[in-house]
């Protein structure tokens, strides 16, 4: 293995190495809206929304795509700009 000479430039309390976790981006949700229900997760244009209305938001819409017959291996395309309901549609879809 090659030596990493770029650790001599981090701080001296920055580990080498990190442990990640394996879980998944809707698990992340879960856990995030469960330990931080009323805590910003999006911010847009000086408008807030928690974790909880971001995780209620996701169900609403992969409930409307299932529905609408999306189901596991459907491709489905995201076109929008960049704001809260692409964040949404994204989580929804997963």
């Amino acid at each position: 293995m090659e030596p990493r000479i770029w650790l001599q430039h981090y701080d001296q309390d920055v580990p080498p190495d990190i442990t990640v976790r394996e879980v998944t981006l809707p698990g992340l949700l879960r856990e995030s809206a469960a330990q931080y229900p009323s805590q910003p997760a999006l911010i847009f244009l000086n408008a807030t929304v928690t974790y909880r209305e971001f995780q209620d938001a996701v169900h609403r819409l992969a409930t409307a795509l299932a529905k609408l017959g999306v189901e596991k291996g459907t491709r489905v395309a995201i076109q929008m700009p960049n704001m809260p309901q692409s964040v949404i549609a994204y989580y929804a879809t997963l």
